[in-house]
């Protein structure tokens, strides 16, 4: 049995958030010793142990421990250590954005728990933010109110900092500025009292991004000083407790910040940073979430192994195929999520050349209109009566040297455009964008591909903006042309038209290339599946582009008829 003074150590030291000395404690006498007794004090133990895992991010570890946890908790007839179990167990699979996983460990948990337990709070907490993840606003807010008063009822400050955080994020994702500020306010308020600097680091980054976002359509030639100070005191404490999935929100948010009041070169700075960041994250999240994945796989395949070992062989056999199946299946989705973290890396870049572009770009074009008046006032000064053959052609080759030069400032300024655009800075975030400035955004950085054979037509109608992840929007415009341009051999048309139809808007991308026959148009959406030569495609493209309108609650459809042409179809909610 674990000592009642070891017991008391390992609980004070996850109180203060000494998640290594828990970890070394709890091991020292579960492992070391194998105690796995079914008994309420190894449940604790292993919960603390678990919860310690995940905020070292050694989610295969915490892992193991909580569904150990699980295991052990259920025949003791005790709900309220089961609840914690899986609680914790949810609050896991929250950071790595499983969250359908997430919301039925908190549901369990949920449902264990009597109304006045102190625990409900930090559930209900943990289930507004599943619910906020998945575009459920009005539950979220729900929730949000429930948590807070269980919360303020038990006097569980730290906890209800962060409640009042996410509601916070569901103010503003309800589009009210005045709550949002009023909710992280008192989410500040909590965390300086708890000396909580990873909280407070967030709280501090969220104002300012809320500050700053309130200020977007005002043209501003400082950054009010409030803003400034919360959102580099925020990143002061977030590097100091090295959490760098919420110091790469406040390095994008003062990027964007410094472009508003044209301090290009702080901007850059804050935008590169944001974009290592982002890279590391992203490449980190995939290798973790995947061998959480493959712990699971291989912990469910160890417990069928053991429940099958009194089976007739060949029911073992079957039940092995369909693991090894899950296995293969893994393995495919694992490429699809390299591919799509790839992309991301690769809008990142393409942000970052835009704005490298952007400057020199604009000193051309602020000095084109100065030069013109300098050249010409020389011209009329000096030479006003010459008529002199080699002058009159001096003239002409001066007149037109600055019209090419203008012309070309003007289309690379299109190009950076264009690039800014289709990179979104903020593409994870919900936005009202507007679906034709992305579309056009699209064309120009493919207007290479395009050429002259092939003539586009824009049916653009008159349609509102829609809130849509705009960023990954333009990876589907920019894979389903580059698809109807290979299509097309010689010349030919790519017609785009757009429409509403009641709640919805309609994007339809039709092209005269060779077709897609009935054997093949089933599948097109299927992953690694192309009809393309070996080593010009991977499969991915249009499966990521059914992944991505999914994700925005649209649809997509195709059409197609050998020698005549393809047509895709995309519908979009106005609102989410």
């Amino acid at each position: 049995m674990i000592s009642t003074e070891t017991l008391a150590l390992i609980e004070q030291f996850y109180s203060r958030g000494q998640f290594i000395q828990v970890v070394e404690l709890a091991e020292s006498y579960l492992y070391a010793k194998q105690e796995r007794v079914a008994n309420a004090e190894t449940v604790r133990v292993l919960v603390m142990l678990g919860n310690a895992r995940t905020f070292q991010t050694e989610y295969v570890a915490g892992l193991e421990c909580l569904r150990t946890a699980i295991e052990l908790a259920t025949p003791l007839d005790n709900p309220a250590l089961l609840a914690t179990a899986h609680n914790a167990l949810g609050y896991l699979y929250l950071t790595i954005s499983e969250f359908e996983k997430a919301e039925q460990n908190l549901e369990i948990s949920r449902k264990l728990l009597e109304k006045s337990d102190p625990l409900l709070g930090v559930v209900l907490l943990n289930l507004s933010i599943v619910e906020l993840n998945t575009n459920n606003a009005e539950e979220a807010s729900s929730l949000c109110a429930k948590a807070v008063e269980i919360l303020q009822r038990n006097n569980n400050i730290r906890s209800l900092g962060y409640a009042h955080l996410n509601f916070s994020k569901v103010f503003a994702r309800l589009r009210n500025t005045p709550e949002a500020l009023a909710a992280v306010d008192s989410a500040i308020e909590c965390f300086n009292k708890v000396e909580d600097k990873l909280g407070l680091g967030q709280s501090l980054g969220w104002r300012g991004h809320l500050a700053f976002s309130n200020l977007a359509d005002q043209k501003v030639r400082q950054i009010p000083p409030n803003i400034l100070h919360d959102l580099l005191r925020g990143q002061s404490m977030l590097e100091e407790v090295g959490a760098k999935k919420y110091l790469s929100d406040i390095h994008s948010t003062l990027a964007a910040a410094y472009e508003s009041v044209e301090d290009w070169r702080k901007s850059y700075e804050h935008q590169k940073q944001f974009s290592l960041l982002q890279n590391e994250l992203q490449s980190i999240d995939v290798a973790k979430k995947t061998a959480v994945i493959e712990a699971e796989l291989s912990l469910d395949l160890a417990k069928k192994n053991a429940e099958l070992s009194e089976l007739r062989n060949g029911e073992l056999r079957n039940a092995n195929e369909q693991l090894e199946r899950a296995l293969r299946d893994l393995r495919e989705n694992e490429q699809q999520l390299v591919q799509a973290e790839k992309m991301a890396s690769l809008g990142q870049l393409t942000a970052g050349i835009a704005h490298e572009l952007n400057n020199p770009i604009g000193f051309i074009g602020a000095s084109l209109l100065p030069l013109k008046r300098d050249i010409s006032y020389l011209i009329n000064t000096y030479l006003p009566e010459n008529q002199d053959d080699v002058v009159v052609e001096l003239k002409e080759e001066i007149e037109s040297l600055l019209r090419a030069i203008e012309d070309g400032a003007k289309r690379t300024s299109d190009i950076v455009k264009g690039l800014r655009t289709f990179s979104r800075l903020d593409e994870h975030e919900l936005k009202l964008t507007d679906i034709h400035e992305g579309i056009d955004a699209t064309l120009i950085l493919l207007r290479s591909k395009i050429g002259d054979a092939i003539t586009i037509h824009k049916n653009y109608g008159p349609i509102p903006q829609i809130m849509c992840l705009p960023g990954p929007l333009n990876q589907v415009f920019m894979n389903i042309l580059v698809n109807a341009i290979q299509a097309i051999q010689g010349s030919g048309t790519i017609t785009i038209t757009t429409s509403q139809q009641a709640d919805n808007v309609l994007v339809s991308i039709r092209d005269t290339g060779g077709g897609i026959s009935d054997e093949l148009i089933n599948r097109i959406f299927e992953p690694f599946f192309t009809t393309k030569p070996i080593g010009v495609g991977t499969g991915l493209g249009l499966s990521i582009c059914y992944d991505i309108i999914k994700k925005n609650n649209g649809d997509i459809t195709v059409q197609s008829k050998i020698g005549v042409g393809t047509e895709f179809i995309i519908t979009l909610p106005l609102q989410q």
